[in-house]
């Protein structure tokens, strides 16, 4: 296949512009200059930037999906060691806003921000950005074991 000015234009500013960015982001940039070009398009963009072209195609198919919610919240491990055993009082347990989630609630779960600063032994830690915490880093993990009132 002769390579056009448009792919060699589009090479040039693949070799500068993927390397930045990560797997996603890839797909979805030469699939919009795929969907740009029309006809064709899928093939020349492919040729471009080496991507083959049923990635080009996945990624047309993701640029007609809804946008990606970028402020959601991602888990991270955290590497630090924490003491085990520690007991939370119920009352303590009660004041958080905890909304469990419907795949294996026990594990899987969301402190709603509101509350989450007026824990006992978190004060001041919280931020109002949702972050998932594993396991939280304040020296405790919240567990659903009663403590028998805090006693």
């Amino acid at each position: 296949m002769p390579v056009t000015n448009v792919e060699s234009a589009l090479a040039e500013k693949f070799a500068r512009l993927l390397p930045h960015l990560n797997e996603r982001q890839r797909r979805l940039t030469v699939a919009a200059e795929a969907a740009t070009l029309g006809r064709g398009g899928v093939s020349v963009a492919a040729r471009a930037s080496g991507l083959s072209r049923p990635t080009v195609y996945r990624g047309l198919v993701e640029l007609d999906e809804p946008a990606f919610d970028a402020g959601r919240a991602r888990a991270e491990l955290d590497p630090n060691r924490y003491p085990q055993g520690v007991k939370v009082a119920d009352q303590e347990l009660a004041a958080l806003r905890i909304k469990h989630h419907t795949f294996h609630g026990e594990w899987n779960y969301t402190v709603h921000n509101q509350q989450r600063a007026q824990h006992t032994k978190c004060k001041g830690y919280f931020g109002t950005r949702p972050k998932i915490l594993v396991p939280p880093p304040c020296g405790f993990g919240i567990s659903t074991a009663r403590t028998g009132g805090g006693k």
